[in-house]
């Protein structure tokens, strides 16, 4: 009995059609594949500035916190002097304002000195004329009194004055008080300005050091020592030496469940004994065309939904290795 062909031909495409399409989408309904990623450190300044010097090049491997150029900004150092110039003025004018006071107040004493020494002249010389004429009346007249109401009424007005001059004078004298405080406190104040005004200089001066935000290497350097650079104009891109997510991608003919905050396990896709445990932080709701890095044929195009997993800090994948992510793992 001859078999036609035809009949083992179909069955065999129709596998090998089931076979391409499960090979394109490579994932189950538990796992999808990703690769480690990371965004990198664009270094820049918010305003025109002079490189001074560059301390490291493209491919050297930084830390946190090493320094990696020193700019320059000529208006810091016409602001500071102008700062100087203010703390000179308002150090001069507290002086000069104290002096004029001192000068008022030992004014205000003299002539207050002066009119109660006048008026306590007078005082001694009513005393002395009484005197005198109860001594000539005593001679002439024995026995006679002499009527000192009118000098008693005359001292008393002076001692009156007297009083008056010194509360006169003492309320002069807070006047000043008052004033010098409040020439005081505008000293303070100006004083307080010019000081936060240093303070703003020194974090300008700060931004004007390029420091390493992470660990990682450089991967561009957009600077040299000698040259200005324009505001907020890239200077130098540092790359992290550990990834810091997994951006993985869920094939449009799959229905994966997972939700945001799910528990996944993460596996290598070369080295199987590198596992570590991530998190579901977000996923995309537009189809996006899948990497060459995770398609199974580079020619054949393939769209899938982007899921993002964050990584702990010590993971270790490399930057760009590809990933298995797996839903079913994390559960049991």
């Amino acid at each position: 009995m001859k078999i036609n062909l035809l009949y083992l031909a179909i069955p065999a495409a129709i596998l090998a059609c089931v076979y391409i399409v499960r090979d394109l989408q490579g994932q189950s309904e538990q796992t999808f594949f990703g690769s480690a990623e990371t965004e990198p450190a664009l270094l820049h300044v918010e305003e025109d500035v002079l490189v001074q010097e560059v301390f490291t090049a493209v491919g050297s491997q930084v830390k946190q916190g090493d320094t990696l150029a020193l700019l320059y900004r000529m208006e810091l150092d016409r602001e500071l002097a102008e700062i100087a110039s203010d703390q000179r003025r308002i150090s001069s004018d507290l002086v000069s304002s104290q002096e004029l006071l001192r000068q008022e107040r030992a004014t205000i004493q003299a002539k207050a000195a002066a009119q109660i020494a006048a008026l306590e002249s007078e005082i001694v010389k009513i005393q002395v004329r009484d005197s005198i004429d109860e001594r000539v009346k005593s001679a002439v007249y024995a026995g006679l009194k002499t009527d000192r109401t009118a000098s008693k009424v005359a001292i008393a007005g002076l001692r009156r004055e007297i009083e008056l001059v010194g509360e006169v004078m003492q309320q002069e004298l807070n006047e000043l008080a008052v004033e010098e405080k409040s020439s005081a406190r505008l000293y303070q104040t100006e004083s307080k300005n010019a000081t936060q005004r240093i303070d703003i200089q020194d974090a300008e001066r700060r931004r004007l050091v390029l420091i390493a935000p992470v660990d990682g290497y450089v991967d561009q350097v957009s600077i040299s020592a000698g040259t200005p650079m324009p505001a907020f104009r890239d200077m130098m891109r540092i790359y992290p030496l550990r990834p810091a997510k997994v951006i993985g991608f869920i094939h449009e003919t799959a229905d994966i469940p997972f939700r945001i905050g799910d528990s996944v396990s993460l596996i290598s896709g070369v080295r199987p004994d590198k596992l570590v445990r991530g998190q579901i932080t977000a996923a995309g709701p537009k189809l996006v065309e899948l990497p060459l890095r995770l398609r199974k044929f580079a020619e054949v195009r393939a769209w899938g939904r982007e899921v993002i997993i964050s990584l702990p800090p010590d993971n270790p994948y490399y930057i760009g290795e590809r990933i298995t992510v797996s839903l079913q793992t994390a559960e049991q």
